[in-house]
């Protein structure tokens, strides 16, 4: 929803208008939903013989020009995924992509757009943008044009948004702002009332596409003040980071449940186990132990010492990073 200084209430408009809730790409809205409801408003339209006026447009929100003087409030709970834009949407919103573009994103930098000077945009979002490497443009664009005031994480799913996988952040950014503290709370849930706790402040990177280092959880605090003043990354350990380079859904042609000549162990994540500990196995549906290599797969090859991470953990996890050395044999 976006609410001007002196105009009536405006348009919103989902991303597409046929596709269902459960693909998070916005959601069909019925024509009752234009008019107002309300028996008291329709008997006074009547009387006067006029009708109310749609105060919900239907359209694509990517291709609409921001209004000439923007808003002091835009406010959104965007959808979220992966998205292959339109060229001309893709060119319009490089700013803020890097790689592969998500809808939520893609909807942030729309959001800059259409917020005037001093003007507050308030979303809700998964966390990912927070220090992943695709939205590396995206924290670029927030920082140089609107920094965050506020970052609220949500400490419990359950009860909040259902059906929901990703961890959610509530956060507020000041189009135009100083570039400072943004403060820290943690939002949770007792006895069916929200609980609201502050814990803190994190300041942006002197690198503005750099990761944003910020609790997430109130006993992290200290720990996050302390990496935000470490001198050295990985790199300068001799560490390179990668993603692994196989996309296995790919190649599913050349996966082998036997070690035959030519083929190599394939390692899942699943080998990592949760006390840091490394054990080649494969139990899971569509793993396969080995793979089966041809003469342009040299590439898929790991053959230099490496320490394994999990790229993905839960929040309700004891441990977030979860690691293990790949052994030589």
């Amino acid at each position: 929803m976006t609410l001007p200084d002196n105009q009536p209430r405006q348009n919103a408009c989902p991303r597409h208008i046929n596709r269902t809730s459960s693909q998070n790409r916005g959601r069909r809205i019925s024509s009752c939903l234009t008019r107002s409801s309300h028996p008291d408003c329709r008997a006074t339209a009547k009387a006067a013989d006029r009708s109310f006026p749609s105060i919900v447009q239907v359209c694509d929100a990517l291709d609409q020009l921001p209004a000439s003087d923007g808003f002091d409030l835009v406010i959104g709970n965007p959808p979220y995924g992966r998205v292959t834009l339109a060229p001309h949407q893709r060119e319009c919103y490089r700013r803020s992509l890097y790689g592969h573009a998500n809808l939520y994103g893609v909807f942030t930098d729309l959001a800059i757009r259409w917020t005037k000077p001093g003007g507050v945009i308030a979303y809700v979002t998964p966390t990912s943008f927070l220090a992943g490497q695709y939205f590396k443009a995206l924290r670029g664009l927030l920082s140089s044009e609107a920094p965050p005031v506020a970052v609220d994480f949500l400490q419990a799913r359950r009860g909040v948004f259902q059906d929901v996988l990703q961890e959610a952040v509530l956060a507020t950014y000041r189009r135009e702002g100083k570039v400072g503290e943004a403060t820290v709370h943690f939002l949770g849930l007792r006895d069916g009332r929200a609980q609201v706790e502050e814990v803190g402040s994190f300041r942006l990177p002197v690198d503005e596409s750099g990761p944003w280092i910020a609790p997430r959880e109130p006993h992290h605090r200290a720990l996050a003040e302390q990496l935000t003043r470490m001198p050295n990354r990985l790199a300068d350990l001799g560490y390179k980071v990668a993603t692994g380079p196989l996309v296995w859904n790919r190649h599913k042609d050349q996966l082998r449940n036997d070690m035959k000549p030519g083929t190599y162990p394939l390692i899942w994540a699943e080998s990592v186990t949760s006390d840091g500990s490394f054990r080649f196995r494969a139990t899971k549906r569509n793993h396969s132990p080995y793979f089966q290599t041809r003469k342009s797969d040299e590439w898929l090859k790991v053959v230099r010492p490496c320490v394994l991470l999990q790229r993905t953990t839960a929040k309700e996890q004891t441990r977030r990073l979860i690691a293990a050395e790949l052994p030589a044999e």
